[in-house]
């Protein structure tokens, strides 16, 4: 690539002499045949980060893939499934979702 992201986000704040506008972010970008999304990553990269939607439960999904992993082997049966598992948990005091305990099984 002939030129980088840093740079086209700097000539993208280039004034004219002639006009005093900026040449743009988009401009540059589709002249340069820089991606316009890779520019705008830079500027925020910590944004960008993915997590898990929704507010944090109680407790990390290490400690409760732990409280999982006993609750399975504490059992006599040998397939448990997600929804026995989550009730298990409830009665334990353990508040979470149906979905979490289905995602960290």
């Amino acid at each position: 690539m002939p030129f980088s992201e840093e740079q086209a986000e700097a000539m993208s704040r280039v004034v004219l002499a002639s006009t005093g506008r900026r040449y743009g972010l988009a401009r540059v970008c589709h002249i340069w045949g820089v991606a316009r999304s890779s520019v705008c990553y830079g500027r925020h990269p910590k944004a960008m980060v993915r997590q898990r939607p929704g507010p944090l439960g109680p407790s990390s999904d290490e400690e409760l893939a732990r409280r999982i992993e006993r609750v399975l082997t504490g059992s006599p049966f040998n397939g448990e499934g997600y929804r026995k598992v989550w009730a298990k948990l409830r009665f334990e005091g353990v508040r979470t979702s149906k979905r979490r305990v289905l995602r960290l099984m």
